[in-house]
């Protein structure tokens, strides 16, 4: 186990795992998210990177460059719609957003954290954990969330599905789920027992 104070957070677009980052924020939990470090690589900080906007220009063309940017909205719509491409952006991704995880880690070294990590069993990293979570909703509730949220269509948000593990494979995956289908109350509680659930095996939070 490379992280042992490390719980991994999964589920599919529109699952919910963003509210439950949100609720263990609130209630005083640490959470880093894997996505967010994908952005952070792709758009804010993309001239640290500048062998990764070389690479991106040579295996997804000089449409995915703008003025010298990486243009996230058209390399999005190349890697969603390819299974390969999407999973050749993977490849250059991932590595770099381990890194910038782990250096964060070294802030909160034996403090429980949260990790979001939307490609946990797809990348088969659940055993680099503590423990994995799913935050589930069945898939046609999902498609729906997704689709309002981002402004897709539903067979777009299907496609985006297609390249990931089902929700309900996932939740047979997973050691703890938290079922997002009652509203926020019923969420809420559901992530209040899961910390006394964790704190009871793994012990208070640092």
């Amino acid at each position: 186990m490379k992280y042992p104070n490390v719980f991994a957070i999964t589920g599919v677009i529109g699952s919910g795992k963003s509210t439950v980052a949100k609720l263990l924020r609130e209630a005083g939990e640490t959470v880093l998210d894997a996505d967010e470090y994908a952005k952070f690589i792709l758009s804010e900080h993309y001239q640290e990177y500048p062998e990764l906007v070389q690479e991106l220009k040579q295996r997804f063309g000089d449409q995915v460059i703008h003025e010298g940017k990486i243009n996230r909205k058209k390399l999005g719509e190349l890697v969603f719609a390819n299974k390969q491409k999407l999973e050749e952006l993977n490849q250059l991704i991932h590595p770099r957003v381990r890194k910038l995880f782990e250096q964060d880690l070294l802030q909160y070294k034996g403090k429980r954290i949260f990790y979001d990590v939307p490609l946990l069993f797809e990348k088969n990293m659940q055993n680099d954990f503590a423990a994995t979570i799913v935050v589930y909703a069945p898939e046609e509730i999902a498609i729906q969330r997704a689709a309002n949220r981002l402004g897709l269509t539903k067979d777009q948000v299907k496609e985006r599905m297609q390249n990931q593990i089902s929700i309900e494979k996932k939740k047979k995956l997973a050691d703890y789920v938290i079922e997002n289908t009652q509203g926020m109350a019923e969420l809420k509680e559901q992530v209040n027992m899961l910390l006394q659930t964790l704190e009871n095996k793994y012990g208070t939070k640092q």
